[in-house]
């Protein structure tokens, strides 16, 4: 290894040292394995209700259309309120649904209804989750360690979709579908212990404070004008409407209904 690349790890993963990001990335880690789990313990539970792709896909549709409407509502909120309270409202949230769905499920009663509930809610909480957290990452070092945080961040988080999924099935074939559903809720407490450590939004100037106000149009503004993000949002787009319901929605037909196997082969 170049005495370049060398340092540029070394640099990189300066971010890991003892502070407010390494709590953040190492709560994100736990509660990013659970809530994939939960994503893959979903299409499973939902391939176990039907056989038919269709609806399967509208699971996906139920979460991801609040997400399509509200994401800039939640990445303007994110720049005019205290972060911490929307993270802290967002996995109280996501517990509740977690758990709630849990129970149904060991009721024997559920239902693909219920899914699709669950699924709106949860892009509901979502929308505004998931810019808060791009939003608190760039806070949590000094400037010129940005750019390693975002990448370990983002390391993390696709990390996370391997394992995450491979552990939903080891989980699900040993002790139920809800098991992963509970398990999620739990993981949320890592996310949540670590947000409690980080301090307060810092109130701007008068100046500041009224750009926080006017984020919507601007966002608008900027993204049809900077070609680069125009064309990174598209990228993004493109991956989560063809690529991503590959993973939550073909998966457990595949493996279910063409190789004819269990749930302890999810994700493997």
């Amino acid at each position: 290894m170049s005495t370049e690349v060398k340092l540029g790890t070394r640099h990189a993963l300066r971010v890991l040292r003892p502070g407010p990001f390494r709590r953040y990335i190492i709560g994100s880690a736990i509660s990013d394995t659970g809530t994939w789990m939960q994503v893959m313990a979903q299409g499973y539970l939902m391939s176990t209700l039907t056989s038919k792709a269709l609806l399967l896909g509208m699971a996906n549709l139920a979460a991801g259309l609040p997400m399509l409407l509200l994401m800039m509502v939640g990445g303007s909120a994110a720049d005019r309120f205290d972060k911490r309270k929307i993270l802290l409202t967002t996995q109280y949230v996501q517990i509740a649904l977690a758990v709630s769905i849990g129970f149904v499920i060991m009721s024997g009663k559920i239902q693909i209804w219920h899914i699709l509930a669950f699924a709106a809610v949860l892009g509901i909480s979502n929308s505004f989750e998931m810019p808060t957290l791009n939003a608190l990452v760039p806070e949590l070092v000094v400037r010129d360690e940005i750019q390693s945080a975002i990448a370990v961040d983002r390391a993390v988080f696709h990390g996370s979709r391997v394992v995450g999924p491979s552990l939903a099935g080891i989980f699900i074939s040993a002790w139920g579908t809800a098991s992963a559903f509970f398990i999620n809720a739990i993981s949320f407490l890592a996310l949540i212990i670590a947000i409690l450590s980080l301090p307060a939004r810092r109130l701007g100037t008068a100046e500041e404070e009224q750009r926080r106000t006017s984020g919507i149009k601007d966002g608008f503004r900027y993204v049809a004008k900077d070609k680069p993000s125009l064309a990174m949002i598209g990228l993004i787009a493109a991956t989560t409407v063809f690529i991503f319901p590959i993973i939550t929605v073909m998966m457990p037909l595949y493996v279910r209904l063409v190789l004819g196997l269990g749930a302890n082969r999810l994700g493997f």
